[in-house]
């Protein structure tokens, strides 16, 4: 079975990665990963990387941290059932070190929620990334069914189930 957990840490030093070495990563990285669809540059440091129409994560780097942030819209939940995702979601949040740093926020009051991952920028090499990319996909997929209402959400404790992700 696939294994949902990042299985490697990067190596850090003093170099500060930069946005061209993150943009000739990413235009490495299109031609070379069988199910993306597309990379855009949004701005000089956005990037969206399309896997297809419903699936864009979007990477964001801060510089002065040194750091990229991944996103992607899970959705927005019915109104019926907010109360519920929401408090499923805030304690998923909490639980942070057992799933590597991954969280939820909210894009405004009763909009989408976004699955969001921050990892260094530095020595990043082309393997790393397309794993964090995967599995951040991997684990959107569990929690955009459960904000939709098709799906359960992952439970914490024991063994790590599919859908959430451990760096």
């Amino acid at each position: 079975s696939k294994s949902h957990r990042f299985s490697y840490l990067i190596e850090r030093d003093n170099t500060v990665a930069t946005i061209e070495q993150i943009q000739t990563l990413l235009s490495e990285l299109g031609p070379n990963s069988e199910g993306i669809a597309a990379i855009l540059q949004n701005d000089d440091d956005q990037w969206s990387v399309v896997i297809d129409e419903m699936t864009i994560v979007t990477l964001d780097y801060d510089a002065d941290e040194d750091k990229l942030l991944l996103s992607l819209d899970l959705g927005t939940p019915a109104e019926e059932s907010r109360l519920h995702i929401y408090e499923t979601l805030l304690c998923y949040s909490l639980l942070w070190r057992e799933h590597g740093g991954v969280h939820v926020g909210l894009g405004g009051r009763g909009g989408p929620l976004y699955l969001l991952y921050e990892f260094g920028g530095r020595d990043l090499g082309l393997a790393e990334l397309r794993t964090v990319i995967d599995n951040f996909v991997e684990a959107s997929l569990v929690w955009r069914a459960f904000v939709a209402g098709a799906g359960e959400a992952p439970t914490a404790g024991g063994e790590i189930p599919q859908g959430v992700i451990r760096v």
